[in-house]
C-alpha cells in the first residue's frame, strides 16, 4: 500500500507541498495572534477593568484591528468627539486632539501625541467624567501624565480616576 502511496507522484507533491507549507507558516509566525500575542498582558489588565475605553490613534488598524474587542469592554474610538464645557461662550474641550485640518495621518497622529502628552490628569479626569471613561489605550509613541497601569509593545494603558 505504502509502495502504491509513493508511486502516486501527485499525491506524494501534494502532501510534501502541504508539509512545506506548514512548515514555513509556523517558523515565519512570530505568534502575534495566538492568543493575543505580545498584547496579552494589557489585555488581561483591560479585561479586569470596568468602564468604558479612550482609544488614541494608532490603536485601530490592520495589525492591530481586534485589540479592543479581545478586552470585552465598550470603547470609543478615535474621532471627532467635543465635550462642552461653557454654555453661555461655546467652549468645547477636543477629546481626541484632532487636527481637522491636517491633511495626513501622520499630522493628525503627531498632533494628538503632543496634545495627550500636555494634558493635565485633572483634565483626563474631567472627560472621563463627563464620557464615563475610566482608561485609555494608547499607541505605544503616545504618553501621557496619568498613571500607566500595563504596556505591551505596541500599546500603553493608562487609567483615568
Amino acid at each position: 500500500m505504502i509502495k502504491s502511496i509513493i508511486g502516486n507522484k501527485d499525491f506524494l507533491i501534494l502532501i510534501i507541498t502541504f508539509f512545506l507549507v506548514l512548515t514555513v507558516s509556523i517558523t515565519n509566525s512570530d505568534f502575534e495572534f495566538f492568543p493575543y500575542g505580545e498584547d496579552g498582558k494589557i489585555i488581561e489588565q483591560m479585561r479586569k477593568q470596568n468602564g468604558l475605553v479612550i482609544s488614541s490613534l494608532g490603536v485601530q488598524g490592520f495589525k492591530n484591528f481586534n485589540i479592543l474587542s479581545y478586552t470585552g469592554r465598550p470603547h470609543y474610538i478615535a474621532g471627532q468627539q467635543l465635550i462642552k464645557i461653557n454654555y453661555q461662550e461655546e467652549i468645547f474641550i477636543d477629546v481626541y486632539c484632532n487636527a481637522i485640518f491636517a491633511n495626513t495621518y501622520s499630522q493628525k497622529f503627531a498632533k494628538q501625541k503632543e496634545c495627550f502628552a500636555q494634558r493635565t490628569p485633572e483634565l483626563w479626569k474631567f472627560i472621563g467624567d463627563k464620557l464615563g471613561v475610566n482608561s485609555i489605550i494608547v499607541n505605544k509613541e503616545i504618553s501621557t501624565k496619568l498613571p500607566l497601569v500595563s504596556k505591551s509593545r505596541n500599546f500603553k494603558l493608562y487609567n483615568i480616576k
